[in-house]
């Protein structure tokens, strides 16, 4: 599986070597990624906590 993701990323990095945008965009789709999943895990974490305080009140 990660062979074939490589494959189809192998053109955006052949065109980064020739002009930097490409390579930008990669950084802030990295970027992006990362606030996105912190965020989903900060609310995941939210939703396990008040579970437990609503478990231990019944």
């Amino acid at each position: 599986m990660k062979k074939y993701f490589l494959i189809m990323l192998f053109p955006l990095y052949a065109n980064a070597h020739v002009t930097n945008a490409a390579h930008s965009h990669m950084v802030e789709f990295l970027v992006n990624m990362i606030i996105f999943f912190a965020y989903a895990l900060l609310g995941l974490t939210c939703a396990l906590i008040l579970r437990a305080i609503y478990r231990s009140f019944i």
